[in-house]
């Protein structure tokens, strides 16, 4: 049985890929944020991409979209200095944003 599949037979309303897509960045987020002490701050996106791929899988291009834009705003808000504002103070982060969009559209393109 495919993901899809799962989704339809559940009878589940339109809207919960995207929710479930939505828990699943959040959930990733904190297990990043819960990471830091260990890694630092170097890999801001590794767990996010995860979820973005398994969104992809479960809902397909929207729910995917969804996490993509999730992760985004959650990583340039908690995981990328300077934590706690949605600016992002140096190059290297804002490149790394860009590239972070840019892989998730095409894994939500797969997944779609």
């Amino acid at each position: 049985m495919t993901s899809k599949s799962v989704w339809n037979s559940a009878k589940s309303s339109r809207w919960a890929p995207f929710f479930v897509s939505i828990l699943i960045v959040l959930g990733a987020a904190f297990l990043q944020l819960s990471l830091v002490p260990m890694i630092g701050s170097k890999f801001p996106f590794a767990l996010i991409f995860l979820a973005v791929l398994f969104s992809a899988w479960l809902g397909g291009f929207w729910p995917a979209l969804i996490a993509a834009l999730c992760g985004y705003v959650v990583s340039s808000i908690y995981l990328i200095p300077p934590v706690g504002r949605l600016s992002i103070a140096d190059m290297e982060n804002r490149f790394g944003l860009v590239l972070y969009l840019i892989v998730a559209l095409g894994i939500a393109f797969l997944g779609g």
